[in-house]
C-alpha cells in the first residue's frame, strides 16, 4: 500500500490508518480489486476503511483471490497476530514456492486491503479470521503445551495402527471429532480405545465435555511426514496453470464464427417474430410453456435446447419481456436493434450473454424450461466471464479442450469453482453457447472470442466479415425464393410474412403457399401491393404460377366480412353459409340468421375472425362503415426491468473520496480505539452520542443514540426519537461523535 504524506517506514497502527495512508494510485488498485467498494461512494477515507473491514465486504474480496493469494492468506492466519514474511515461508515450501512468489502475494492482499503493515509485522482484518472459520488450514489453534516433536512420533507409533487410522482422518481438517466423556481422565495403562489411547498419550486433546481436538503440532507432524503441503494436501502453485492447444488456421475459424453470428442474429429474430405474432404465455413461476417452446423449436428447425438458448438471448438482450402468468411481448428496444447494422446487432447480443445473470442451458435441462428460476443464478455472470477470460489466454484458432480449462478456472477462482462438478458443466455449457454464438467454430476460438473477453469493440477487420445486407431474392417457378445473403430486415420480416421460411443459412429457402400468402393478406396487404413487392425485389421475373396463386387467394380472401354488432357477419355462397352454421364449433359464436347472407353473432368480432380462420375460412374483418380492417401495429412493451445503476470508475471514486478527505482538513475521525473510549464514557455517564455504522446490507446509518449499554463486540442502545432499541456490532461502527 503506497502512502502519502508520511514517510513510507512509518506503521500504520490499524486498517483505517493503512487506508488514509493510501495515495491515489493505491486507492485506485483497491477499488479496482474491490469494486463493492464503490457503491454507495464513501464520504472519505475513514468510511471506506470501515466499510472495507465489514463481514460481507471481506467475503466478497475474499472470493475474488485466486488460489495461491487465499492459500496465503490461510498462512497468515495460522500465524501469529502480527506474524513476519519469513514467518509463512515454513508453512507454504512446496514446488516452486519462493520467497517472491509470497511476497507478491502478500502485497496483493495488502492492495485489497485484507492486512496491514510491513511484512515485519503483518496483520490480518478482523473479519477475515472470522470468514476463514476457527480452523484455517485445517489445523487447530496452536497448543498451550505442545509436544516436543522429538516424542510425537514415538507416541503415535505406540498407540498402534487403529489409532493412527483414526489421526488420518483428522490430520487434513476439520482437526476435532465427536466423543463421549472426552475430558475424563485416562492413562495408558487404563486406554481400550483408538481414541483412548490417543488422549491418554496426548495426540489428541480434549475441547469440552464431548469433543476432541487434533493438536496443532501432531497434524503438522502428520502432514510433513506424508511430504505434502503443510496447509493443504494438495497445495496450489502460485502460478496458474498454462494453457497449450493445437491451432486451426484464424482467417477461416473467424469466417466460420461470423457464419454462426449472422444465424444467431437471424434466429432470435425469428424468436421475436413469433413473440409478436402469437401468444406465447409465461406460467405463474415465470417459465416459458413446453407447448411454446415446441412451437419456437419448430419454426427454428432446431432442438428443444438451442431453441432454449436463442429464447433466453433474446430475453437477455431484452428484446423480449414478460411477467409470470402473462404473455411474452416484444419491446421497443427491439425496434431500435433491429434497425442496427450486423455487427452492431451482434455484440449486444454477446454483452447480453456475457452480462446475464443466468445459466441458459440450465433452462434446457431435466425439470428446467426457458426463462425459469431454475437458471437463474447470481454466479452465472462471474463464472462465464472466468472461463471466457481463461479461455481468452490462448491465441485465436486454438482447438480447446474442457479440462485444462476447469483446471485454470479453478486456480484463478476457487471460490468459483465450487462444487467441482458444476464448474465442469458451465464450461461446457460456455463453449456450446459460444459455438451456437459464434465465439468459436470448427472446435476453435475466434478472434470474436479474444475481443469480447478484453471487451474491446470488433476491429474494421472483423466487423468486414458480416456481408453487407441484401434487398433481392431470386423466386423460382416452384414458388420458393432463395436469398443469396444476409437480407435487410424488413425485406426479410415482409418475405417471412408471405412465404415459410425452410432452411436458413447463407442461402435460405422460402416457399410461397395458399396459407402464407392468406397470412400476408390478413396482415392488411392488398395483391397490388404483393405483386409490386415481388417485382421490387425479385432478380428474375415473377414466375407465373405465383401470380396466379396470389390472385386465387385475393378472391377467396374476404368471401366472408365480420362487423360489430357483437359482430355481423357477411356470406356471399349461400353453401358456405349453411357450413359454418353446421359446424360444430360455430357454437361458440352463438350465430343467428338476419338475413339470406347476413348472419349476427355474440362474440367479439376479434374472436370470430379468429375462430373461423381456425376451421380453415378466410374472412376479413370490417369497421363500422363497411370498411376493410387492416391489421393493427405489432405491440410492444415497454420494458420495464431494472437497469443497474452504473457504477463510477475507481479513479473518479478515488478522486471523490480524497477531495472529501482533503475538505475535512487535517482532524481524522476517531479510530477504533478513540470510538470505544467515547463509548465508554457515554455508557457511563449516560449521555448520548452520535453513532455512525454500516448495516449488513453495506447501507450506512448514523443516528443520535442513547442508554448506551457495552458488551463483549456489540453496543446496544435506545433512539431517543423513536423509542427503538439498536443492537450494533462494534466491528460495523465507523463514527462516534459528541452530540454538543
Amino acid at each position: 500500500m503506497t502512502r502519502t504524506g508520511s514517510s513510507a517506514s512509518a506503521t500504520p497502527r490499524s486498517l483505517g490508518e493503512a487506508v488514509r495512508g493510501l495515495d491515489r494510485d493505491g486507492l485506485v488498485a483497491l477499488l479496482r480489486a474491490r469494486p463493492d467498494l464503490s457503491y454507495p461512494l464513501p464520504r472519505d477515507l475513514t468510511e471506506l476503511a470501515t466499510q472495507a473491514a465489514t463481514s460481507p465486504s471481506v467475503r466478497r474480496a475474499v472470493d475474488r483471490l485466486d488460489a495461491w493469494q487465499r492459500h496465503v492468506l490461510e498462512a497468515l492466519a495460522c500465524g501469529d497476530d502480527p506474524c513476519t514474511l519469513d514467518d509463512l515461508l515454513p508453512l507454504l515450501a512446496g514446488p516452486g514456492v519462493t520467497r517472491a512468489a509470497v511476497a507478491a502475494a502478500v502485497d496483493a492482499l495488502r492492495t485489497r486491503a485484507l492486512l496491514w503493515g510491513p511484512d515485519d509485522g503483518l496483520r490480518l482484518v478482523r473479519a477475515v479470521r472470522e470468514h476463514l472459520g476457527a480452523y484455517p488450514g485445517g489445523l487447530a489453534p496452536p497448543s498451550s503445551r505442545p509436544l516436543p516433536e522429538a516424542e510425537i512420533a514415538a507416541e503415535i507409533e505406540a498407540a498402534g495402527v487403529e489409532a493412527a487410522a483414526v489421526l488420518r482422518r483428522l490430520q487434513w481438517g476439520p482437526p476435532t471429532g465427536a466423543v463421549r466423556d472426552a475430558e475424563r481422565a485416562v492413562s495408558v495403562a487404563q486406554a481400550r480405545t483408538p481414541v483412548e489411547r490417543l488422549l491418554a498419550r496426548r495426540l489428541l486433546r480434549p475441547q469440552g465435555p464431548d469433543t476432541v481436538v487434533l493438536p496443532r503440532e501432531v497434524a503438522l507432524h502428520l502432514r510433513a511426514r506424508d511430504g505434502g503441503g503443510l496447509l493443504a494436501e494438495h497445495p496450489p502453485a502460485p502460478t496458474p496453470p498454462v494453457l497449450s492447444a493445437e491451432q486451426r488456421d484464424v482467417a477461416r475459424t473467424d469466417r466460420a464464427a461470423t457464419g454462426a453470428a449472422l444465424a444467431a442474429l437471424h434466429d432470435v429474430d425469428v424468436v421475436v417474430q413469433a413473440v409478436a405474432e402469437q401468444t406465447l404465455s409465461l406460467l405463474r413461476d415465470g417459465r416459458l410453456a413446453t407447448r411454446d417452446l415446441t412451437t419456437v423449436a419448430r419454426l427454428l428447425a432446431a432442438e428443444a435446447d438451442y431453441a432454449t438458448f436463442a429464447i433466453e438471448l433474446a430475453a437477455a438482450a431484452d428484446l423480449i419481456e414478460g411477467r409470470p402468468g402473462l404473455r411474452l411481448q416484444a419491446t421497443t428496444v427491439y425496434d431500435r436493434w433491429a434497425a442496427a447494422d450486423a455487427p452492431t446487432r451482434w455484440r449486444r447480443l454477446a454483452d447480453a450473454w456475457l452480462g446475464a445473470d443466468r445459466y441458459f442451458l440450465a433452462a434446457a435441462a431435466d425439470g428446467g424450461r426457458p426463462l425459469g428460476p431454475e437458471a437463474g443464478s447470481s454466479r452465472a455472470r462471474e463464472t462465464r466471464a472466468l472461463v471466457l477470460d481463461c479461455v481468452a489466454t490462448l491465441p485465436p484458432g486454438s482447438l480447446v479442450d474442457v479440462d485444462p480449462v476447469v483446471e485454470l478456472a479453478r486456480w484463478r477462482r476457487p471460490a468459483l469453482a465450487r462444487p467441482e462438478r458444476l464448474l465442469r458443466q458451465v464450461v461446457e455449457w460456455t463453449w456450446r453457447e459460444a459455438e451456437w454464438l459464434g465465439l468459436s467454430a470448427l472446435g476453435a476460438t475466434s478472434t470474436h472470442w479474444s475481443l469480447l473477453a478484453r471487451r474491446q469493440p470488433l476491429t474494421d477487420a472483423l466487423a468486414g466479415l458480416f456481408p453487407d445486407p441484401i434487398r433481392e431474392i431470386v423466386i423460382q417457378s416452384d414458388l420458393t425464393a432463395v436469398a443469396p445473403g444476409p437480407l435487410a430486415h424488413d425485406v426479410a420480416t415482409d418475405l417471412r410474412l408471405m412465404a415459410d421460411e425452410e432452411s436458413r443459412g447463407g442461402g435460405a429457402v422460402y416457399r410461397f403457399g395458399p396459407t402464407s400468402i392468406r397470412r400476408a393478406f390478413d396482415a392488411g396487404w392488398a395483391a397490388q401491393q404483393l405483386h409490386a413487392w415481388l417485382a421490387e425485389h425479385s432478380v428474375t421475373p415473377v414466375p407465373q404460377p405465383l401470380s396466379y396463386l396470389v390472385d386465387d387467394v385475393a378472391r377467396q380472401h374476404g368471401s366472408i366480412r365480420v362487423g360489430p354488432a357483437e359482430a355481423v357477419l357477411r356470406i356471399e355462397d349461400p353453401a358456405q353459409q349453411a357450413s359454418l352454421l353446421g359446424h360444430p364449433e360455430a357454437g361458440a359464436l352463438r350465430l343467428r340468421v338476419l338475413a339470406p347472407g347476413v348472419l349476427a353473432s355474440g362474440a367479439p368480432p376479434e374472436e370470430v375472425v379468429r375462430l373461423l380462420q381456425r376451421i380453415g375460412l378466410t374472412p376479413i374483418a370490417e369497421d363500422d362503415d363497411g370498411r376493410v380492417l387492416s391489421a393493427r401495429p405489432p405491440e410492444r412493451a415497454v420494458l420495464r426491468r431494472e437497469q443497474a445503476p452504473r457504477l463510477p470508475e475507481p479513479e473518479e471514486v478515488a478522486d471523490a473520496v480524497l477531495a472529501a478527505d482533503a475538505r475535512r482538513g487535517s482532524v481524522p475521525e476517531p479510530d477504533t480505539a478513540g470510538a470505544l473510549e467515547l463509548l465508554t464514557d457515554a455508557a457511563r455517564a449516560g449521555r448520548p452520542v452520535r453513532i455512525g455504522w454500516v448495516d449488513p446490507d453495506g447501507d450506512r446509518t448514523e443516528r443520535v443514540l442513547d442508554g448506551l449499554s457495552l458488551s463483549p463486540g456489540l453496543v446496544r442502545a435506545t433512539d431517543p426519537a423513536t423509542d427503538e432499541t439498536v443492537s450494533i456490532p462494534l466491528a460495523r461502527i465507523s463514527v462516534v461523535r459528541p452530540t454538543d
